[in-house]
């Protein structure tokens, strides 16, 4: 397992329905909150994919902003 850290304003407020909409990609293991409100941890196997998960949860409504992974 692998994990990425990728920001989505008020991330850690909505980290449960974040988790569902990155569960509909097969390789997301879990998404976690941190200790900054605006940053999450996904939990993946095989290669991340920043810019699809960014895509699906802009496409929710989120705002996963391509430039601000950390």
């Amino acid at each position: 397992m692998q994990t990425y850290e990728i920001q989505v304003a008020g991330g850690r407020k909505a980290v449960d329905a974040i988790r569902w909409e990155l569960f509909l990609f097969e390789d997301v293991r879990d998404v976690l909150a941190t200790n900054r409100s605006d940053t999450l941890t996904v939990v993946f196997r095989g290669e991340p994919r920043p810019a699809e998960w960014r895509e699906a949860l802009q496409l929710a409504g989120y705002e996963a902003p391509a430039s601000a992974d950390v």
